[in-house]
């Protein structure tokens, strides 16, 4: 600490010893909350100094000013950016990758412990019952994939946090997490560390776009806008994402999300096109009787799933919230649900999707008393989901075959009526012809 407190440039600090002095600082500096700013300072001015300190950072004990974190925020923010790889190298990729998780993981434990407890809760609805064939994963040395283990972790700090808890040796377990949790009074949606709107302010204009407190509790808020589409502003995008869970502003929030697999999600729509292609032809050859939709372990983005379903966000996906303003390039606008299949991929998409559909809205129960059919749960209308993806023929393909295959009673099942409706015959038609050009591309014929 002292070497850095003296600026001594010439004279590098290894990372072992930058790591050594980070471990020291709760000792040294203790409940010196003046001592801890300046320190925090200093590290600021090292590159990834701050991505070092960041949890032994106090969050409780003592009480540090807003400010603080606000600099610290920004600054991870833009080294993470700025360490974003050019296409050619893999290692810049990897560390960018990395300083990017440790932000938002960073962003999400300095803010408030509501919106924590709310992304635990999230991403454990996943798995309640197998929520859309997820599981966690069964090892031995882990009950939970790390994001929730982490955010268990911070949440546990938030609470417990003293300012000489490191000479006790406190270590976080899961029964001290249990032991806490009951203490709802600490539980809030106002005690972020730091200003969540005016550091929404301020990510905001590194989109080229300003952010907007102008929300009706009784209206959609305005449609979510993206100014500059550099690939290395993934990260601001997402971090957005998290604050607007922060003000429990849900649409806004999945507005980003579906902006994020609109445009900055790593698999292209060309391999995830190929893929859907691929999983129909392969799974159309097996027999009937071992088909059936796979499971896959909870991921990064899945909470999106349980975030439109536990706060009704069904009509985000049919009409879209989101939108590109960059007049430099020529940006093609992925529809919602589209964006949300490249999000969380192929089999999870579909699964929620085919728990979600309902029949089209011409479609009764009985002709003559025109009672609507009534699906609990269903609210994304098949025909209106179709439409949306039609731009994409290949998902599109894979989509109807799934309906075809496991939503039978809205699609090739009509026991009422001789008859089907024209909307549900206009999509076997397009099936027919999905069917006849892209299987027999892959010799499936």
């Amino acid at each position: 600490l002292l070497r850095l407190g003296r600026n001594r440039p010439q004279r590098a600090l290894s990372y072992a010893r930058l790591k050594i002095a980070a471990q020291t600082m709760p000792i040294l500096l203790g409940g010196d909350a003046r001592m801890w700013q300046r320190w925090i300072f200093l590290f600021g001015r090292i590159p990834g100094g701050l991505f070092l300190i960041r949890d032994h950072i106090p969050v409780r004990d003592p009480a540090l000013p807003a400010f603080i974190f606000e600099m610290a925020l920004e600054k991870m923010l833009e080294e993470s950016c700025n360490n974003i790889l050019d296409e050619n190298g893999s290692k810049n990729y990897h560390l960018a990758e990395k300083m990017a998780g440790l932000f938002l993981e960073t962003l999400r434990a300095w803010g408030n412990t509501y919106a924590l407890r709310r992304r635990i809760q999230l991403h454990r609805y996943c798995t309640q019952s197998q929520r859309w064939n997820m599981w966690l994963p069964t090892s031995t040395n882990q009950s939970a994939p790390l994001f929730i283990q982490q955010a268990e972790k911070d949440l546990n700090r938030r609470i417990s946090q003293t300012a000489f808890g490191c000479l006790t040796g406190m270590q976080f377990s899961t029964s001290a997490m249990q032991n806490t949790s009951i203490r709802q009074s600490l539980d809030s949606s106002s005690d972020a560390l730091f200003d969540i709107d005016h550091l929404a302010f301020r990510f905001s204009q590194r989109l080229h776009v300003p952010d907007t407190n102008d929300y009706d509790n009784d209206h959609l808020a305005p449609a979510v806008k993206i100014g500059a589409l550099d690939p290395h502003l993934s990260v601001v995008v997402e971090a957005l994402a998290e604050l607007e869970l922060m003000r429990e502003r849900f649409d806004q929030a999945l507005g980003y999300y579906l902006a994020l697999g609109c445009h900055f999600a790593s698999d292209s729509f060309s391999s995830l096109e190929e893929s859907a292609v691929s999983t129909v032809n392969s799974v159309s050859q097996q027999p009937e009787s071992s088909r059936h939709p796979e499971g896959s372990v909870i991921g990064k983005y899945d909470h999106v799933l349980s975030l439109i379903e536990i706060h009704q966000l069904y009509p985000i996906l049919l009409t879209r919230n989101y939108n590109f303003v960059d007049s430099a390039s020529d940006v093609q606008i992925e529809p919602p649900i589209a964006s949300l299949i490249r999000l969380v991929g192929l089999n999870k998409a579909g699964n929620f999707l085919m728990e979600s559909i309902s029949p089209p809205e011409d479609t009764y129960i009985d002709d003559q008393n025109k009672e609507k059919v009534i699906y609990v749960g269903a609210n994304l209308p098949l025909d209106l989901v179709a439409r949306q993806l039609k731009p994409r023929p290949k998902l599109l393909y894979w989509f109807l075959y799934q309906v075809f295959t496991r939503k039978p009673e809205i699609y090739v099942k009509f026991p009422t009526t001789a008859v089907p409706p024209n909307s549900i015959t206009d999509l076997h038609r397009i099936q027919f012809s999905l069917f006849v050009e892209f299987a027999e591309e892959n010799g499936s014929g």
